[in-house]
């Protein structure tokens, strides 16, 4: 009886085994392609901060600093970010994104000049940024999930599949054994 439920344990861990050795390697693809995002959108972050340094130096150099933080804390529309969840291979992924996209600041009369540039160049970068942020916490989480299921995979191949087998191994030689036993007894009783 313990034979047989050993057996069954055994045929099951190795179907589960072989269950999350495939989720592991999907996630793993999944999570190279989240990887190759973020380093494009990283890119791009990137060059939109430096072309946003650029412009907010251009504008200082045509006017004094005070002047252009007064235009910009004018009365445009504010900045909200909203958090989407979505789920990618059982894992809640969150995705931000700009609750207006409208953002217009609107300049008083000392705005200085490129100042509608920048603050467009700016907009793009906090949305490159939101983009960014949603996919390095997908990554985050994505490599806590394969790190889980890769030890869960690791225990079953080297510690409980061998137990079991072991286990298995013991009973079926001792069956065979009380078997050789009771094969000579028999031939000594009828003897």
């Amino acid at each position: 009886m313990e034979l047989i439920r050993l057996k069954r344990r055994i045929a099951f861990a190795r179907r589960g085994h072989k269950l999350l050795k495939d989720k592991r390697d999907s996630m793993m693809a999944q999570f190279m392609l989240l990887v190759k995002k973020a380093r494009e959108a990283h890119a791009k972050a990137e060059g939109l901060y430096g072309e946003c340094k650029g412009f907010l130096l251009e504008s200082v150099a045509y006017s004094p600093y005070p002047e252009l933080l007064a235009s910009s804390v004018g009365e445009g529309e504010k900045l909200l970010a909203e958090v989407r969840y979505s789920n990618v291979m059982s894992i809640r992924v969150p995705s931000f994104s700009l609750g207006s996209e409208s953002y217009e600041p609107k300049f008083g009369d000392l705005a200085p000049k490129g100042a509608g540039k920048l603050f467009s160049k700016h907009k793009e970068l906090v949305l490159a940024t939101l983009e960014l942020a949603s996919l390095e916490k997908g990554i985050r989480l994505m490599a806590k999930e394969i790190e889980t299921t890769n030890r869960r995979v690791n225990a079953l191949e080297y510690i409980l599949i061998p137990r079991f087998e072991t286990d298995a191994k013991a009973i079926e030689f001792k069956l065979e054994e009380r078997e050789r036993e009771m094969f000579s007894t028999l031939n000594r009783i009828s003897e």
